[in-house]
Order: structure tokens, then sequence, then C-alpha cells
């Protein structure tokens, strides 16, 4: 280690990106002679003790001076033998404080974290460890868990040559090591979304299935050649959608539901506008996050993600090109996809929420961050009339232990004027804790009310019961802890 490097070190992050490129890509050689007699050494056990601590502030920290100190005095004595015994336990000891690492505030309740962690050392990415301890992660299935576990270390960390092949909380990777970026936005404990989603020990989801009216009657498309672009939805058709989702969303805030999912592509920024006024001026709180579907322009397709004052907390680009055939010719959605952001909201006490657009759950980059980062939730506004991801969200429930909510529009759906009542979309979720399953699915679907859409439209609610889901009374039927209802909404000629 360098003396200036330590003399400049804030934060016990700096320590950890600084032991871990003096190793020099030599991570498997330092494993090879890890020594377990280093873990009695007086700085690892000052880690432990820092990691104890009631942190008032990094830079006035005791323990973290003391260490500073230690390592001033003693830094010709640290060897790259002992770098992997350190960082290991930093990665053991160390609980993240999100607080010290924000760079911006959102909201009265949020913080957006910085994903560079080491003020010094800014070719180093460093990511936390998962800090939900709330009701969504004691609830799946223990074999499950371990099994997960399991399959990160040895299927995504597979690589020994890679550091964190040895880690269990943090990753640690080099800038332009994963193609999209994970930007985090967390909640604490006196968040009021926490609050307000902690209260019953239940929360309840909503997917809107919005129109059956044919795509082609609502969206002005422009055809060049392999590639399509949308142009904005159809004039005569946007005061139609207005009036949806604003009488929707008024029904959403009366029946309490905590989280709405709208389909793809049926918003504008004039309709995001009365939405956010609306979030405003009626929603004392009932309605926490809402995900009001996305808006297609100027070549981005984009997801705003908005908390309970219409405040926007983010806007998710989508990152995969939809393809499909029209006339017996194959087209591809023409996206700018320079930004590669995956924006993480990390609710206390609820989890890791990821917000994916249709096709994105089929990229396998965003998979691998789903799995590095532990998503709990997947929230999927949709607009497809294939299967394929809703066979992938049985995936992500079976092997990540996810909840995946597939928000899908009617007229994405084939067959709907012929008479058929196929399903739309669904919600996938990990089994129930000590059953023999490994995820259950519950579907929406088209029924007879659906031809009246034009007067009475309708959302889906699902309502888990975290005390039922945690009971040993019950068995695993969802009937005991998962409620669903199909709502009806009077709409206004």
């Amino acid at each position: 280690m360098v003396l200036n490097d330590i003399e400049n070190f804030r934060s016990i992050y700096d320590l950890m990106a600084c032991l871990y490129l003096g190793m020099k890509n030599e991570v498997k050689k330092m494993a090879q002679i890890y020594d377990f007699a280093y873990d009695s050494h007086p700085l690892i056990e000052m880690i432990a003790g820092f990691s104890e601590c009631n942190r008032r502030s990094i830079e006035e920290n005791r323990w973290f001076n003391n260490i500073k100190e230690f390592l001033i005095k003693h830094h010709s004595q640290i060897n790259t033998e002992m770098y992997l015994n350190i960082i290991k336990a930093i990665d053991r000891e160390c609980t993240y404080d999100y607080k010290y690492n924000t760079q911006q505030s959102f909201g009265k309740t949020g913080a957006r974290v910085k994903s560079l962690l080491s003020d010094i050392y800014d070719e180093l990415v460093l990511l936390p460890q998962y800090m939900g301890d709330g009701n969504i992660t004691g609830h799946f299935n223990n074999a499950l868990v371990r099994k997960t576990k399991s399959k990160r270390r040895k299927n995504i960390k597979a690589d020994p040559n890679s550091i964190n092949f040895y880690l269990d909380n943090y990753v640690l990777l080099k800038k332009g090591q994963y193609a999209n970026e994970p930007q985090l936005y967390f909640y604490d404990d006196k968040n009021i979304i926490k609050k307000l989603i902690s209260k019953n020990n239940k929360i309840s989801l909503a997917v809107v299935p919005l129109i059956p009216d044919n795509v082609n009657e609502v969206l002005n498309y422009d055809f060049n050649l392999s590639a399509f672009n949308i142009l904005g939805i159809k004039d005569k058709f946007r005061t139609v959608l207005v009036n949806k989702y604003l009488k929707i969303l008024e029904n959403l805030i009366i029946d309490n539901v905590d989280i709405a999912v709208f389909p793809e592509m049926l918003l504008d920024e004039e309709i995001l506008g009365r939405i956010k006024d609306l979030l405003r001026r009626k929603n004392k709180n009932n309605l926490k996050l809402l995900f009001p579907g996305t808006i297609w322009r100027d070549c981005e397709n984009y997801c705003p993600v908005l908390d309970f004052n219409g405040t926007e907390i983010f806007r998710q680009k989508k990152q995969t090109c939809f393809e499909f055939q029209n006339i017996g010719r194959k087209y591809i959605e023409n996206l700018n996809l320079i930004d590669k952001k995956i924006h993480i909201l990390d609710i206390n006490g609820l989890g890791r929420i990821f917000t994916h657009i249709c096709a994105d759950l089929l990229n396998t980059p965003l998979d691998l961050l789903r799995r590095e980062f532990e998503a709990n939730f997947v929230f999927i506004p949709a607009y497809t009339p294939s299967l394929e991801i809703e066979r992938l969200a049985h995936q992500s429930a079976e092997n990540l232990g996810s909840y995946s909510l597939i928000s899908n529009s009617c007229s994405a759906i084939n067959g709907i004027d012929k008479g058929a009542f196929p399903h739309i979309g669904c919600i996938c979720m990990p089994a129930k804790l000590g059953t023999s399953n490994t995820y259950e699915t519950i579907k929406y679907c088209v029924d007879s009310d659906c031809k009246n859409c034009e007067f009475i439209s309708c959302y889906y609610t699902f309502l888990i019961d975290f005390i039922a889901l945690d009971s040993k009374q019950v068995d695993g039927s969802t009937k005991y802890w998962l409620k669903t209802e199909k709502n009806h909404v009077i709409i206004d000629a």
C-alpha cells in the first residue's frame, strides 16, 4: 500500500478498493495462499470493531481513524498475502451505510446512492450488500434460498480469478465490466413508503390492462426499411386514455393499492403531467409507488417511476429492442440504447425493485444484474402477445425468489375479437415457505366483461398477506395468503 493513498482514505471502502487494485489481477493466486491465521491480526479485529460502533460520520469516527493510524504506522508490514483476508473481513463485518454516500435526496423519503463509492479510486465500482430486512425476504422457501445463493456463487461468480468469487455481500467491479450500470435509490427505515407498506404486514399490487383497442387505432407508427418508430398517441385517442388513466387512478387511491403498474407505450408527457397533478391533489399516502407505463419518444422508450406525491424518482429506459412481423416483413424497434443505467429501488423492509420494459426480461446482461443484486420485485410494463417473458418470470421466481408482475395490455393479446378469453399477464412468485413447489403463478384473463371496456374499465389486484404467508398453521395454497380481485371502474362517456 502507498502511504499517500492511506492518508487520503475517507472510508473503509477506500481501503477495500486500494487492496483490490493492489492485487493486480492475481486474485486466484492470493486465494491459494489465503491464511486463516491472519484473521486474528489486529487490523482484522479493528475492522470487526468498526462494524459494531455507532457511526455518526466516517471522517470523525474514532474506529476508522484508529484503522488509518494503524495503517500509516504499519503499512510496510501489510503484505499482499493479507489483502484477501482484509477484503473478506470488510465484506463480512461492515454493513454498508447509505447515508454517507448519497448524491442527492429526492422527495422527502429517499436518496440516490453513488455507484462509485471509493473517492480516490474512481476506476473501481463497489456496490453494497443487500440491506432489506423486512417482510419479503423472510418468507422464501429455505431450500430455495440456499439453492439460489449457491447458484449465485457457482454460476454467476464462477471465475476464481474474480474477487467476487470470494465475497458474499459486496460486489467489486471495474468500470465497464457490466453492460448496464446499476444505480441505487435507497429508502431507509424512516421512510414513509416502508412505514405505509409495513403497517399491516400486507402489500397490495395492481396491474391495469387499460385498453382492448387495436394498437394501430391508438398509436402513430412509422416504418422505415427494417425499423419502426412510434410517433405518438393519436389525438382522437388521447382523450380516451386520459379519462381512463385518471378514473382508474382515483379508484386505486380509494382502494388503498400500494403499488400499481400500467402497460407499455400508452403514455405521453401530457398524460403524465395530468397523473402527477392528480397524485399531488388527491393521493393522501394511499398509493405509494406508481409505474404508469412507458412513453415512446425520440427513439427512447422509458418508464417514469413516481412516488405517492407524484415526484418522479427516475426514468427507466428500455434496453432491448422489440421485433415483430408486419405484412410478412420483420421490423425492429428503433431505440437509442446509449443510456445503459438500470435504476433499482432499495426499500428497507421491502426489498430491491427492478423495472424492466417488456423485452428487457429477455436480456441476458439484465438477468445477470437481477441475480447479482438479488431482485425481490421485477415490475414489467409490457405490450406483447408473446408468452416468452412469462416463462422467464417463472424462472426468476424459481431461481432467484423474485416476484415478477407483468402488466400487459388487452389490446396486445391475439384472439380477443374472436370470442376467445386468453390470459393477458400474471404475477409469478416464490412458493410459500416449507412447500414442495418452487414458484406460484396467478394469471389475469380476458373475460366477457371486456366487451364493455369503453364504459367499464378494470384493474386486477394481488393482496399478499405476510402473516398468513409466514404461518405454519396453513398449507401452501395461495388462497390463504394471496387474494386476487378484478375491480371495475365506470368510465364517463
